[in-house]
Protein backbone atom coordinates (compact mmCIF):
# COMPACT_ATOMS: atom_id res chain seq x y z
CA UNK A 1 0.00 0.00 0.00
CA UNK A 2 1.49 3.78 -0.94
CA UNK A 3 1.71 6.14 1.54
CA UNK A 4 -1.49 8.14 -0.57
CA UNK A 5 -3.37 4.79 -0.58
CA UNK A 6 -3.53 4.79 2.82
CA UNK A 7 -4.32 8.28 3.47
CA UNK A 8 -6.94 7.72 1.24
CA UNK A 9 -8.36 4.27 3.49
CA UNK A 10 -7.59 5.82 7.10
CA UNK A 11 -9.57 9.08 5.98
CA UNK A 12 -12.62 6.99 4.42
CA UNK A 13 -12.73 4.60 7.76
CA UNK A 14 -13.00 7.29 10.38
CA UNK A 15 -15.57 9.40 8.17
CA UNK A 16 -17.57 5.74 8.18
CA UNK A 17 -16.83 5.01 11.89
CA UNK A 18 -17.61 8.84 13.40
CA UNK A 19 -20.49 9.27 10.91
CA UNK A 20 -20.78 13.11 11.34
CA UNK A 21 -17.32 14.61 10.58
CA UNK A 22 -15.26 15.44 7.53
CA UNK A 23 -11.82 14.17 7.47
CA UNK A 24 -9.08 15.87 5.30
CA UNK A 25 -5.09 14.69 5.04
CA UNK A 26 -2.93 17.84 4.45
CA UNK A 27 0.93 18.79 4.52
CA UNK A 28 1.59 20.39 7.88
CA UNK A 29 4.33 22.93 8.25
CA UNK A 30 5.85 22.90 12.17
CA UNK A 31 8.71 23.62 13.98
CA UNK A 32 11.40 21.87 12.36
CA UNK A 33 9.26 19.31 9.91
CA UNK A 34 6.57 19.26 7.70
CA UNK A 35 4.12 16.36 8.68
CA UNK A 36 0.81 15.05 6.95
CA UNK A 37 -1.79 15.50 9.13
CA UNK A 38 -5.59 14.40 9.46
CA UNK A 39 -7.66 16.85 10.48
CA UNK A 40 -11.05 15.55 11.69
CA UNK A 41 -13.69 18.41 11.57
CA UNK A 42 -17.56 18.81 12.55
CA UNK A 43 -19.81 20.91 10.76
CA UNK A 44 -19.34 23.94 12.31
CA UNK A 45 -16.15 23.94 14.55
CA UNK A 46 -13.88 26.91 14.53
CA UNK A 47 -10.90 24.44 16.15
CA UNK A 48 -10.23 21.17 15.31
CA UNK A 49 -7.72 18.63 15.68
CA UNK A 50 -5.44 17.64 13.81
CA UNK A 51 -3.15 13.78 14.22
CA UNK A 52 0.20 13.37 12.26
CA UNK A 53 -0.03 10.29 10.15
CA UNK A 54 3.61 9.63 9.47
CA UNK A 55 3.98 7.74 12.27
CA UNK A 56 0.98 5.35 11.42
CA UNK A 57 2.08 4.61 7.97
CA UNK A 58 5.39 3.65 9.51
CA UNK A 59 3.71 1.36 11.93
CA UNK A 60 1.38 -0.04 9.13
CA UNK A 61 4.58 -0.84 6.80
CA UNK A 62 6.19 -2.60 10.44
CA UNK A 63 2.92 -5.07 10.02
CA UNK A 64 0.53 -3.25 12.51
CA UNK A 65 -3.12 -4.16 10.97
CA UNK A 66 -4.67 -0.91 9.30
CA UNK A 67 -8.45 -1.69 12.10
CA UNK A 68 -5.80 -1.42 14.88
CA UNK A 69 -4.21 2.23 13.29
CA UNK A 70 -7.87 3.47 12.89
CA UNK A 71 -8.79 2.87 16.34
CA UNK A 72 -5.57 4.25 17.84
CA UNK A 73 -6.56 7.22 15.73
CA UNK A 74 -10.66 7.71 16.70
CA UNK A 75 -8.92 7.08 20.41
CA UNK A 76 -6.51 10.01 20.11
CA UNK A 77 -9.74 12.12 18.20
CA UNK A 78 -11.94 11.10 21.02
CA UNK A 79 -9.29 11.92 23.98
CA UNK A 80 -8.56 15.60 22.21
CA UNK A 81 -12.14 17.09 20.65
CA UNK A 82 -12.37 20.95 20.67
CA UNK A 83 -15.08 20.62 23.48
CA UNK A 84 -12.77 19.35 25.58
CA UNK A 85 -11.51 23.08 25.88
CA UNK A 86 -14.78 24.29 26.77
CA UNK A 87 -13.83 24.89 30.40
CA UNK A 88 -10.79 27.29 29.95
CA UNK A 89 -11.76 28.22 26.35
CA UNK A 90 -14.29 28.67 24.10
CA UNK A 91 -13.69 28.56 20.26
CA UNK A 92 -15.50 31.75 19.86
CA UNK A 93 -13.09 33.77 21.62
CA UNK A 94 -10.16 33.09 19.01
CA UNK A 95 -11.70 36.13 17.53
CA UNK A 96 -11.32 38.15 20.96
CA UNK A 97 -7.75 39.09 21.78
CA UNK A 98 -8.89 40.15 25.12
CA UNK A 99 -10.04 37.09 26.32
CA UNK A 100 -6.86 35.39 24.26
CA UNK A 101 -3.77 37.45 25.21
CA UNK A 102 -3.42 36.13 28.92
CA UNK A 103 -2.71 32.80 27.52
CA UNK A 104 -0.18 33.91 24.45
CA UNK A 105 3.09 32.50 25.11
CA UNK A 106 6.01 32.54 23.41
CA UNK A 107 9.20 29.66 22.06
CA UNK A 108 12.18 29.77 20.71
CA UNK A 109 13.56 27.70 17.78
CA UNK A 110 15.69 27.61 14.78
CA UNK A 111 15.98 29.92 12.27
CA UNK A 112 17.53 28.05 9.03
CA UNK A 113 15.68 25.03 9.99
CA UNK A 114 12.23 27.13 9.47
CA UNK A 115 12.69 29.36 6.84
CA UNK A 116 9.37 28.51 5.68
CA UNK A 117 7.26 28.49 8.84
CA UNK A 118 8.81 31.75 9.82
CA UNK A 119 7.15 33.33 6.59
CA UNK A 120 3.63 32.54 7.71
CA UNK A 121 4.20 33.52 11.25
CA UNK A 122 4.55 36.90 13.32
CA UNK A 123 8.76 36.32 14.80
CA UNK A 124 11.61 37.78 16.48
CA UNK A 125 15.06 36.48 15.48
CA UNK A 126 17.55 36.75 17.71
CA UNK A 127 20.23 38.79 16.43
CA UNK A 128 23.53 36.43 15.57
CA UNK A 129 22.04 33.30 17.32
CA UNK A 130 20.18 31.65 14.51
CA UNK A 131 17.35 31.61 16.70
CA UNK A 132 14.08 33.08 16.41
CA UNK A 133 11.03 33.42 18.92
CA UNK A 134 7.39 32.29 17.73
CA UNK A 135 4.23 32.49 19.40
CA UNK A 136 1.33 30.17 21.01
CA UNK A 137 -1.81 30.18 22.08
CA UNK A 138 -1.27 27.90 25.49
CA UNK A 139 -4.55 25.62 26.00
CA UNK A 140 -5.69 23.03 28.08
CA UNK A 141 -7.82 19.62 26.94
CA UNK A 142 -8.84 17.64 29.41
CA UNK A 143 -5.56 16.57 31.91
CA UNK A 144 -3.39 17.50 28.47
CA UNK A 145 -1.95 20.69 27.33
CA UNK A 146 -2.22 21.95 23.81
CA UNK A 147 -0.96 24.79 21.86
CA UNK A 148 -2.35 26.87 18.65
CA UNK A 149 0.83 28.17 16.68
CA UNK A 150 -0.54 32.32 16.39
CA UNK A 151 -0.03 32.91 12.44
CA UNK A 152 0.35 35.96 10.47
CA UNK A 153 -3.11 35.40 9.55
CA UNK A 154 -4.34 35.60 13.57
CA UNK A 155 -2.75 38.65 14.47
CA UNK A 156 -4.31 40.45 11.20
CA UNK A 157 -7.83 39.31 12.28
CA UNK A 158 -6.70 40.55 16.24
CA UNK A 159 -5.52 43.80 14.93
CA UNK A 160 -1.83 44.06 17.39
CA UNK A 161 1.42 44.27 16.33
CA UNK A 162 4.50 41.87 16.38
CA UNK A 163 5.56 44.33 19.34
CA UNK A 164 2.54 43.94 21.32
CA UNK A 165 2.48 40.25 21.07
CA UNK A 166 6.05 39.56 21.89
CA UNK A 167 5.71 42.26 25.08
CA UNK A 168 2.38 40.19 26.39
CA UNK A 169 4.16 36.84 25.69
CA UNK A 170 7.13 37.92 27.76
CA UNK A 171 5.28 38.33 30.80
CA UNK A 172 2.70 35.34 30.30
CA UNK A 173 5.67 32.98 29.86
CA UNK A 174 7.57 33.90 33.09
CA UNK A 175 4.48 33.95 35.18
CA UNK A 176 3.01 30.29 33.89
CA UNK A 177 6.58 29.05 33.50
CA UNK A 178 8.03 27.82 36.97
CA UNK A 179 11.79 27.44 35.79
CA UNK A 180 14.46 25.04 37.46
CA UNK A 181 18.09 24.59 37.62
CA UNK A 182 19.44 21.29 39.02
CA UNK A 183 22.60 19.66 38.25
CA UNK A 184 22.72 17.04 36.30
CA UNK A 185 23.85 14.80 39.09
CA UNK A 186 20.67 15.70 40.82
CA UNK A 187 18.70 14.44 37.56
CA UNK A 188 20.40 11.61 36.98
CA UNK A 189 20.44 10.00 40.85
CA UNK A 190 16.50 10.75 40.40
CA UNK A 191 16.27 8.99 36.79
CA UNK A 192 18.41 5.90 38.67
CA UNK A 193 16.61 6.19 41.75
CA UNK A 194 13.67 5.61 40.48
CA UNK A 195 15.24 2.54 38.38
CA UNK A 196 16.83 1.21 41.59
CA UNK A 197 20.21 1.53 40.32
CA UNK A 198 21.09 5.01 42.16
CA UNK A 199 24.52 4.42 43.15
CA UNK A 200 25.22 4.56 38.88
CA UNK A 201 25.39 8.57 39.33
CA UNK A 202 28.59 8.60 40.58
CA UNK A 203 30.38 6.86 38.16
CA UNK A 204 28.67 8.40 35.11
CA UNK A 205 29.58 12.18 36.94
CA UNK A 206 33.24 11.63 38.83
CA UNK A 207 34.00 14.22 41.08
CA UNK A 208 36.69 16.21 38.85
CA UNK A 209 34.45 16.34 36.22
CA UNK A 210 32.76 20.00 35.37
CA UNK A 211 29.57 20.28 36.95
CA UNK A 212 26.64 20.48 34.43
CA UNK A 213 23.24 22.00 35.23
CA UNK A 214 20.00 21.34 33.46
CA UNK A 215 17.41 24.45 32.50
CA UNK A 216 13.77 23.36 31.87
CA UNK A 217 10.32 24.32 33.45
CA UNK A 218 8.17 22.42 35.94
CA UNK A 219 6.51 20.37 33.25
CA UNK A 220 10.26 19.98 31.31
CA UNK A 221 8.55 21.72 28.04
CA UNK A 222 10.22 24.66 26.05
CA UNK A 223 12.62 25.25 28.80
CA UNK A 224 15.37 26.81 25.58
CA UNK A 225 12.49 30.54 26.15
CA UNK A 226 14.89 31.56 28.50
CA UNK A 227 17.59 31.90 25.75
CA UNK A 228 15.69 34.98 24.90
CA UNK A 229 14.27 35.91 28.45
CA UNK A 230 17.51 34.77 29.99
CA UNK A 231 16.01 35.51 33.39
CA UNK A 232 16.91 32.30 35.06
CA UNK A 233 20.09 32.40 33.15
CA UNK A 234 21.61 35.69 34.32
CA UNK A 235 20.23 34.39 38.13
CA UNK A 236 22.43 31.77 37.74
CA UNK A 237 25.58 33.48 36.24
CA UNK A 238 24.94 35.65 38.95
CA UNK A 239 25.35 33.05 41.68
CA UNK A 240 28.76 31.48 39.66
CA UNK A 241 30.22 34.60 39.76
CA UNK A 242 31.12 34.08 36.37
CA UNK A 243 30.22 33.89 32.14
CA UNK A 244 28.26 30.55 31.26
CA UNK A 245 28.43 28.32 28.41
CA UNK A 246 24.95 27.47 27.35
CA UNK A 247 24.56 23.68 25.66
CA UNK A 248 20.80 23.64 23.63
CA UNK A 249 19.84 20.27 24.60
CA UNK A 250 16.04 20.66 22.79
CA UNK A 251 13.74 23.12 23.04
CA UNK A 252 12.49 22.12 26.12
CA UNK A 253 15.72 22.85 28.36
CA UNK A 254 19.35 24.04 28.20
CA UNK A 255 22.75 22.82 29.95
CA UNK A 256 24.49 25.27 31.71
CA UNK A 257 28.96 25.08 33.18
CA UNK A 258 30.73 27.21 34.24
CA UNK A 259 32.79 28.66 31.77
CA UNK A 260 35.76 29.23 33.42
CA UNK A 261 36.19 25.07 34.49
CA UNK A 262 39.90 24.81 32.99
CA UNK A 263 40.79 23.31 29.66
CA UNK A 264 37.05 23.09 28.73
CA UNK A 265 36.89 23.88 24.64
CA UNK A 266 33.82 25.11 23.01
CA UNK A 267 34.86 23.07 19.96
CA UNK A 268 34.57 20.03 22.57
CA UNK A 269 31.36 21.07 23.87
CA UNK A 270 30.13 21.20 20.30
CA UNK A 271 31.04 18.09 19.33
CA UNK A 272 28.88 16.87 22.83
CA UNK A 273 25.88 18.65 21.36
CA UNK A 274 25.88 17.55 18.08
CA UNK A 275 25.90 13.83 19.44
CA UNK A 276 23.35 14.01 21.97
CA UNK A 277 21.01 15.88 18.74
CA UNK A 278 22.01 12.85 16.10
CA UNK A 279 21.18 10.32 18.65
CA UNK A 280 18.56 10.95 21.17
CA UNK A 281 16.66 14.45 19.85
CA UNK A 282 13.45 14.10 17.84
CA UNK A 283 13.54 16.12 14.77
CA UNK A 284 10.39 18.03 16.17
CA UNK A 285 12.10 18.98 19.51
CA UNK A 286 15.89 20.33 18.07
CA UNK A 287 16.63 23.55 18.46
CA UNK A 288 20.27 24.09 17.65
CA UNK A 289 23.80 22.02 17.06
CA UNK A 290 25.91 25.40 18.39
CA UNK A 291 27.09 26.33 21.90
CA UNK A 292 26.45 29.62 23.36
CA UNK A 293 27.66 31.70 26.03
CA UNK A 294 26.41 33.93 28.43
CA UNK A 295 28.54 37.30 29.50
CA UNK A 296 27.88 38.43 32.69
CA UNK A 297 29.21 41.57 32.59
CA UNK A 298 27.36 42.32 29.46
CA UNK A 299 24.42 40.71 29.89
CA UNK A 300 24.43 39.10 26.82
CA UNK A 301 24.33 35.74 24.84
CA UNK A 302 26.55 34.99 22.06
CA UNK A 303 27.12 31.98 19.71
CA UNK A 304 30.84 30.51 19.75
Amino acid sequence: MTKNEFYLSVTKKVEEILGDVTAEVSEITKVNVSLDGLTIRKKGEIIAPTIYLNQYFTQLNDGREMDDIVNDIIRVYKNNRPDLLNETFHTSDFYEFDKLKEKIVLKVINTERNKELLSEVPHLDMEGLNLSVVFYVSLMMGEMSAGILIRNSHIKLWNVTEKELLSIAEKNTNRMHAYTIRSMNEVMKEMFFEQGTENFAEVLFPSDAPVMYVLTDQNNTFGASQMYLKTEIRKFAKMQDCDVYILPSSVHELLLLRADFPNLEPEYLKGMVCEVNSTEVSDEDFLCDGVFKYLLKEDKIVAL
